[in-house]
């Protein structure tokens, strides 16, 4: 019975030796490939509360320099100029790259950001100064704006509700639908005056990246944006 247990154990062993010989060089090669990407992503997309990388590759697949998937997340992106992105998320696919770990080739490059109101009243308060005590809250597909701004002079309370456009696949602008100023409806130019000095709200070269955007929602308190970016250039730098 012993000698069972023994040889049980020797088995045991040899099958916990055979998987790490296996497993650990992928494994240790998806991590340095992961920390490389990680410590580019603040240069390449902007400084943030943190980044994560996530390398979906095989062993073999890192051996022939190619890469399926690798996904970039970001928290708290914080870009030089523009608003706050609460969380990013960038995926790479078809990755190529040389033994130096140049890359030379991505197939395709998506992203999925998301904005809340928290982040976007910051940015009004900060960026449109003449939005002074802007408030935002979001509905499903409607967002809903409060502020003070100078008209005709005076500081007047406002309630717009928006909805959002991408122009040029580049920029997201609000539009506003309906402007109420103390309780009354006012003319369109005043309505006209105050979307130019909102928007842009979001420009996707902040970003950097050669960003473009595709859709934008607005649902669960937060703006959802998607697009695409080619990336290339910024990771062999």
């Amino acid at each position: 019975m012993t000698a069972r247990m023994n040889n049980s154990k020797k088995g045991l062993l040899l099958v916990v030796v055979l998987v790490a010989i296996v497993l650990l060089p992928g494994m240790a090669l998806r991590w340095a490939i992961a920390q490389s990407v990680k410590n580019k992503a603040p240069e390449m997309i902007g400084p943030a509360r943190n980044y994560s990388v996530k390398v979906k590759a095989g062993l073999f697949d890192i051996i022939q320099g190619k890469i399926p998937s690798l996904v970039i997340r970001g928290k708290d992106v914080r870009p030089s100029t523009g608003v706050a992105i609460d969380r990013l998320d960038v995926e790479l696919k078809g990755i190529r790259f040389k033994p130096d770990q140049t890359i030379t080739d991505v197939q395709s490059t998506d992203f999925i950001a998301s904005v809340s109101e928290t982040s976007l009243s910051d940015f009004l308060n900060t960026h449109r100064p003449d939005m002074k005590n802007a408030k935002v809250s979001m509905e499903d597909g409607i967002l809903l704006l409060s502020a003070s701004p100078k008209i005709m002079a005076t500081r007047t309370p406002v309630a717009l509700q928006c909805t959002l456009k991408i122009v040029d696949n580049i920029r997201l602008n609000l539009e506003v639908n309906r402007l109420i100023a103390r309780g009354v409806k006012v003319p369109g130019f005043v309505r006209g005056k105050l979307q130019h000095e909102l928007n842009p709200v979001f420009d996707a070269q902040q970003i950097g990246l050669d960003a473009r955007l595709n859709t934008v929602g607005i649902a669960n308190g937060a703006i959802t944006l998607t697009g695409n970016a080619d990336v290339r250039s910024a990771l062999i730098r």
